[in-house]
């Protein structure tokens, strides 16, 4: 039986029950957005696992999101990758459901085969690299968190949700503001605990292997360019076995060519990887900063022109 885990931020309350009738066979964003529309109004974020999750040799990894910040505003939706979906379907777990407004201490939320529990934050303060690293050292046995950094601790609108995996150095992201909402709840963090028993489930039903059957077949065996960073650890993908995506760009500046560039490639590439990082670090979404500053510079005119000095404030 696959279940939902509900928590009110705002009391305290916990609860784990079942999927509503017609949504048992529901997942990730189709599962999220059904879930999102019984909820009442306020800050709200659901995270759901797709319905492929527990295949853990397909690559099948990405968790859905759903979320509003308050009442009225329209749900938006994001997705990321990492072990956090296997980890869930291997607990049984349909979606995650956190609701309501804190503005109390900030808290970490665990997430193990015994319930939900909360904790005062072990890295509240950090940037995501320090947090993942705090997280990992705290809770050795948890495969799966996702973090805030100072962008969601100061409720930025281009918050973004680090999600981080044991044994494995790729952090993916979910953008469009869900750090946001997170720290609206004063969350710093969910970490996820995979059951002791995770090696021995064989969650691969018929549709499953269907698809592993024809992927390796009809896709590994042909001409088609697959893109392919190895952002899942353990897929049925490698490396060595895609072809590596051609014209992959540096980072994510939109419109960094048009008002920041030198002209110079190996200057720009640096620029862009360390606004990337900067972004990475702080918790915020690339595309949503980079707009943001493009759009100030137009009304304002106060920015740098020179991308260095931009970077160093």
């Amino acid at each position: 039986m696959r279940i939902i885990l509900d928590f009110n931020v705002e009391n305290g309350r916990y609860s784990s029950s079942a999927l509503p009738p017609g949504l048992e066979k529901s997942g990730g964003r189709a599962l999220a957005i059904s879930l999102a529309k019984k909820m009442e109004d306020g800050p709200l974020l659901i995270i759901a696992a797709g319905l492929l999750a527990g295949c853990r040799e397909l690559s099948a990894s990405r968790c859905s999101l759903v979320w509003r910040h308050r009442p009225g505003d329209e749900f938006l939706l994001s997705s990321a990758g990492g072990l956090l979906a296997q980890t869930l379907a291997a607990q049984g777990i349909a979606a995650i459901v956190l609701h309501g407004k804190n503005s109390g201490s900030w808290q970490d939320i665990i997430i193990s085969t015994e319930g939900l529990s909360t904790y005062s934050s072990c890295c509240f303060g950090k940037n995501v690299s320090e947090s993942a690293a705090a997280l990992k050292a705290e809770y050795p046995d948890s495969s799966s968190f996702i973090v805030l950094g100072k962008g969601g601790e100061s409720c930025l609108t281009p918050a973004n949700l680090a999600f981080c995996s044991k044994g494995s150095p790729v952090v993916n992201h979910a953008g469009g503001g869900a750090g946001m909402v997170l720290g609206m709840m004063r969350v710093k963090a969910l970490i996820v605990s995979l059951p002791s028993n995770y090696e021995h489930i064989h969650s691969e039903n018929e549709l499953c292997l269907q698809l592993k059957s024809f992927i390796t077949d009809r896709i590994l065996s042909s001409d088609i360019q697959i893109r392919c960073t190895g952002c899942t650890p353990g897929c049925l993908f490698s490396q060595s076995a895609i072809p590596p995506h051609k014209g992959r760009h540096a980072g994510k500046w939109p419109g960094y060519a048009k008002s920041w560039s030198t002209g110079k490639d190996e200057q720009d590439i640096s620029n862009i990887r360390r606004f990337t990082s900067l972004c990475d670090e702080f918790g915020l979404d690339a595309f949503a900063l980079a707009t943001l500053l493009e759009e100030y510079g137009k009304n304002n005119g106060m920015l740098p022109d020179n991308a260095e000095e931009l970077l160093d404030e």
